[in-house]
């Protein structure tokens, strides 16, 4: 119960990252039919920051930790059209729902030394693009030279923009190299990471098992300590 409610938080967290972003585009697009949609976007980040106000035990404590939340969804920009970049307080929002990721983050980057391989992929998808720039032909931007750098590197290849050097085509083929070799580390650091974390069992299971082990040799006030323990960790696991 408590996993699946872990997992709902995480893709509610995830869908309100993608809807802060997409407001925060938003802002230097006023097409009509997007209008609605703005709209709706700014409903469910209201509808959230005023749940959020309202279950909170301490509301001046709440308005103190998060004045821009609170800012970012006044809808200022219905009086005035300069107002639409006060939106841009909510990517304040990602950086406070992205806090409790980090630390995950930089673990799976530290295993397996995936923050050394991926730092030289990110070097070396920097060079390519500089270089494929200046010795291919059909690409004349750096954005364009980017685009098919990290598309080679990813080894997505989508094709709309090929090497027609040889230059260009030793540079893919090392991109293409470096790519495979990044994405295995960057699934094997995942797992070892994922797997070492459910290997760190919780003390008080431990100390359970330790206890069943010799459950014969228990006096009566050990045993009724034990189902009181089994009792407490069966109820945390069912709320």
């Amino acid at each position: 119960m408590v996993l699946m409610r872990k997992k709902l938080a995480l893709i509610y967290e995830i869908f309100l990252i993608l809807l802060i972003l997409l407001s925060v585009i938003l802002i230097w697009h006023e097409e009509d039919n997007l209008i609605y949609l703005d709209k709706i976007i700014w409903l469910v980040l209201f509808t959230d920051v005023l749940i959020r106000f309202l279950i909170s035990k301490n509301k001046w404590h709440y308005i103190k930790e998060n004045p821009f939340d609170i800012i970012s969804v006044i809808p200022l920009d219905s009086i005035f059209q300069t107002a639409r970049v006060v939106r841009l307080f909510r990517v304040l929002r990602i950086i406070s729902l992205g806090k409790k990721y980090i630390t995950p983050f930089r673990n799976i980057l530290k295993t397996n030394n995936f923050h050394k391989v991926f730092a030289v992929s990110v070097l070396l998808i920097g060079l390519s693009t500089f270089l494929v720039k200046h010795f291919e032909p059909s690409i004349n931007t750096y954005e364009d030279g980017l685009w098919w750098s990290i598309v080679t590197a990813t080894t997505v290849g989508y094709g709309d923009i090929s090497p027609d050097t040889g230059m260009g085509r030793l540079i893919a083929i090392i991109l293409m190299l470096i790519g495979i070799g990044l994405i295995g580390m960057l699934t094997s650091s995942i797992t070892t990471y994922f797997v070492g974390s459910k290997k760190q069992q919780n003390p008080t299971i431990e100390f359970i098992k330790s206890e069943l082990d010799r459950y014969e040799e228990l006096h009566t006030s050990e045993k009724k300590r034990l189902v009181l323990l089994l009792k407490d960790l069966n109820e945390t696991e069912n709320e």
